[in-house]
């Protein structure tokens, strides 16, 4: 189950519960000047925020690509540690509903 294009463990992890969940994952998508953690159905990004996107720089990046991603009409899901280890459950039910109710051509 390991994929070398990941950058993280945390984005391992969400990736694994993902496919465990049935859903196909895609890892280091290229979209634009950006690359993102995962992307589910070619719309929606999947991102494991872990420490590093704590610092002031960090979440000024994070809040560029966000803007860049909803001009292209591509929705961005973010989530901490926290959210994809111990609140697994409650993360992908988040993930299934946006899937379900904002799936472009429905």
């Amino acid at each position: 189950m390991a994929d070398g294009r990941a950058e993280s463990i945390l984005e391992s992890i969400l990736r694994v519960r993902l496919r465990a969940a049935g859903l196909s994952p895609q890892p280091q998508v290229e979209l634009g000047r950006y690359r993102v953690d995962l992307m589910l159905d070619g719309w929606l990004v999947i991102e494991a925020d872990g420490a590093t996107h704590g610092s002031e720089r960090q979440f000024a990046w994070d809040r560029e690509r966000d803007s860049f991603f909803a001009r292209s009409g591509i929705r961005v899901l973010r989530f901490t540690y926290r959210q994809i280890v111990d609140e697994w459950p409650q993360t992908l039910a988040t993930i299934l509903a946006v899937r379900s109710r904002e799936r472009p051509g429905h």
